[in-house]
Order: C-alpha cells, then structure tokens, then sequence
C-alpha cells in the first residue's frame, strides 16, 4: 500500500514551472466521435424524425465522446428564394454607391474630361463628363491640352464626334473655336477627319460650330483648309473610310453655308468639287456598285 500511495503522490506531484504531460498525442483522442455504427443510427433518427419546410436544426449526441452531431437541412425553394433577394439587395446597394456618385468629385475635372473625351461612343460615360464639365473652369478648358499633339477637348470631341458635349462645351467657353493644335488645325479640322460618326451628326456638330464663328477659311501648316480636306478624301475614295457617304452630304452642307465670294475664290482651284460634280460623282458610284451587285448575283 506504501508503494501504491507513493507513486499516486508521485503522479500528482508536479514541479514548479512544468506541466503535467498528456496522457495521449495532442490533436488526437482516446475515443472517436463517430463510428460506422453511429452514423447508421444518425441516419436512421433523421429518417424518424419529420423536418418542416423551413430551416430546421438537429443535434444528436454520439456515445464516443463529448461533441454533439449537428446537421441543418433547409428546403431548397426557401434558400433559392432568400439567396436571391439577398443577391438583389447587394446589387442595389452597390448600384447606388457606384458611377458618378463614387466620382461626383474630381481633383482636375479639366485633365479628367480631356482623357474621357478621347474616348469612343462605347467607352465614354458622358453624364459623368457633363459632371466635369460643370466643375470645370471656363478659363482652364483653354488652358488644357494634349502633351503630344496640343489638341483641345473640342478638338477630341469633334474628331470623336462627341455631339452631346459639344454645346456644353461651348456655352461654358465660347473661345475653345479658335484653339490650334501642334498643326495648325482647327476644331473644324478635326471634324472633317472624322471617320465614324453618320451624316445627321456630322451635320450637327458643323452648324454647331458655325453657330459660335468658327473660322472655316482657317488653313493649318500644309497651307490646306477644312474643305481641302473633304475634297481629298472625296477624291482619294478610300475603300476603308467608314463614313465616306456622310462627308459628301457634310461637303454639300459646308458650300451652302460659306458666303458667295469665298465659293468664288475657292472654285479656282483645279481641285475643286462643286455640287454639280459631286451629285455626278455619287451617281456613277452607285450605278458601279449596282453593276458589281448584278456581276455577283449573275455568278
């Protein structure tokens, strides 16, 4: 009996600053939670018991150790249901805290309206440059301008064919007309480069422009003007130019507003196109195309 009290005081005596060691490897218990056995009795008291239509939760004790079995079975509709409302709900609210409202303030409306400006129609978000453009001011829009070429926002918008920004532009800095770039160029230069917007916008923008004076007999570098430019691609018939259509009906526009002594001046030129010549030149284009389609459809 001495011995046995001797070793029992032995094991219960721990020194001071150790530990009493573990009886088995920690991470691992004597006796497992679950056994093949359990989990067929947990199976079959599922199957005993009746589950509602909502969330229902169920804990089932297992003889092996002190942890409980919980298990929750929901019905599918509801969750559908409540993960789509939630979904819906998360949707709104970020609707509403992102667009313009994350960017209602900008710390350089002026370079921020530049850079969207030289976007395309699908990529340029124009509320949240008519935003910009309400920010910005009148004296700075003269001031901002491309690095590389010096062009205007005007510049970019006309070129883009920008018509929604175009007016709120010139009503908030009239003088953006009379803006060139590293060229020479115009606002109306640019116009007549434009090779995407249609002939009702080309239009548009053009008595835009020359609602605010914009100077049309204003020649860039080469010594060529707005028209000049028309006329060459006119000329040139580039199989490529996507709005080739539009900057005829755009040329006939420009030579009934200019005033008559300019047309007389300008008629001079060996290279230039009058209305007469222009119908005749859109009349062979499209009995040549009649005659490629009939070649076709002959074949």
């Amino acid at each position: 009996m001495g011995n046995c009290t001797a070793s029992q005081a032995n094991d219960s005596y721990v020194p001071a600053g150790r530990k009493k060691p573990l009886l088995s490897k920690p991470g691992k218990r004597k006796n497992k939670l679950y056994t093949n056995t359990n989990e067929k009795q947990a199976l079959r008291d599922e199957d005993s018991n009746s589950f509602g239509s909502c969330s229902d939760y169920k804990c089932q004790g297992s003889s092996g150790g002190s942890g409980c079995y919980q298990k929750m079975k929901t019905n599918s509709s509801s969750f559908a249901a409540n993960s789509s409302e939630q979904n819906f709900k998360r949707f709104r609210s970020l609707e509403s805290t992102s667009g313009v409202q994350e960017r209602s303030v900008s710390k350089n409306p002026t370079k921020d309206l530049l850079s969207e400006c030289m976007k395309d129609h699908e990529k340029i978000d124009y509320d949240y440059c008519k935003m910009l453009i309400s920010q910005c001011y009148s004296e700075k829009l003269l001031k901002e301008i491309s690095p590389y070429t010096q062009e205007s926002v005007l510049h970019y918008c006309c070129y883009r064919g920008h018509l929604d920004l175009i007016e709120a532009l010139l009503k908030r800095q009239p003088k953006l007309v009379k803006l060139k770039d590293l060229n020479c160029n115009t606002a109306f230069h640019s116009l007549c480069k434009n090779i995407t917007s249609s002939e009702h916008d080309l239009g548009a923008i053009f008595l835009k422009l020359k609602k605010y004076r914009i100077n049309i007999a204003s020649k860039n570098e080469d010594g060529r003007t707005g028209i000049d430019l028309l006329i060459q691609r006119i000329r040139q018939k580039n199989p490529y130019d996507g709005n080739l259509h539009s900057i005829r009906l755009l040329y006939g526009k420009v030579l009934d507003s200019i005033p008559v002594e300019y047309y007389n001046r300008i008629k001079s030129n060996k290279n230039f196109i009058t209305k007469e010549r222009l119908l005749e030149t859109d009349l062979s284009d499209i009995s040549s195309m009649k005659s490629i389609s009939i070649a076709t459809t002959a074949k």
